[in-house]
């Protein structure tokens, strides 16, 4: 089993296209110490995975992650992480997370409903940020406590952030709760 460990503290990165961002650091177990999950070669054979968030004055809490999440992010780390797929960004996630067939962002509407707020994320749900009613900026994942999963950028990395900061980091006016159509529209 992956155990990967979330940071209590924020840290600011840079992606490949020059945006700055802030992220919780994502640390593994290792021989000799800890490691950062981007500095981190998965071996093939990866079958399950667990997040552990780090608390400063309390104890670590192991996050419950709905399967359909667990087995995205071992895929991903399989076969994307650190390979600069440009073809893979926050949307492919999601789509990978929900079993939604593969295709490109402008068509979004006809494969998800977005629902307005009021809503209340569950482990495992999808929200869209945007600035506008069909301007699409990320995609994120809830896992609970209050923080959300993605991949930054077009061949980017996973990046666990708060509600808060993607809002800020994406320049975001609005989130909704996405959830993929039973018969897409196509």
């Amino acid at each position: 089993m992956l155990t990967i460990f979330i940071s209590p503290h924020n840290h600011q990165i840079t992606t490949a296209d020059g945006q700055t961002m802030i992220v919780k650091g994502m640390f593994l177990r290792e021989a000799g110490g800890f490691v950062s999950l981007f500095d981190y070669q998965p071996p093939k054979d990866l079958n399950d995975v667990q997040i552990v968030l780090v608390r400063k004055y309390r104890k670590n809490k192991i996050l419950s992650l709905p399967t359909d999440l667990k087995q995205a992010i071992l895929s991903f780390l399989r076969d994307h992480h650190a390979q600069i797929d440009m073809s893979f960004d926050c949307y492919a996630f999601a789509n990978l997370v929900k079993g939604v067939e593969v295709h490109k962002v402008p068509y979004m509407i006809a494969f998800w409903e977005r629902k307005k707020k009021p809503w209340l994320p569950q482990p495992g749900s999808v929200v869209f940020y945007g600035t506008g009613e069909t301007q699409f900026h990320h995609a994120a994942i809830y896992l609970g406590a209050g923080l959300y999963i993605s991949v930054y950028g077009a061949g980017g990395n996973l990046e666990i952030a708060t509600h808060r900061n993607m809002m800020r980091d994406y320049r975001a006016k609005h989130a909704c709760l996405a959830e993929p159509l039973e018969e897409p529209l196509v």
